[in-house]
């Protein structure tokens, strides 16, 4: 943040824009691909363990965080 560093505040206000603006489109480009990547698989199979699923990676997370330091 070199414009904050100046005290330039348009420059410090671009900055944050255009990182928002590169950030939320890198996020929807990556959702986009994986989704249209997900539409070619059969996951019928896999449907029914989706909660037990969800649930582990919650698990799995909150430990990594608990021992790993996250």
């Amino acid at each position: 943040m070199y414009p904050a560093a100046e005290n330039n505040i348009p420059g410090a206000v671009l900055v944050t824009l255009l990182f928002s603006v590169v950030t939320i489109a890198t996020m929807m480009s990556v959702v986009l691909a994986f989704k249209l990547g997900l539409n070619k698989i059969n996951l019928k199979p896999v449907e029914k363990f989706s909660h037990l699923i969800a649930g582990t990676m919650i698990f799995l997370s909150c430990m990594a965080i608990q021992f790993l330091g996250l």
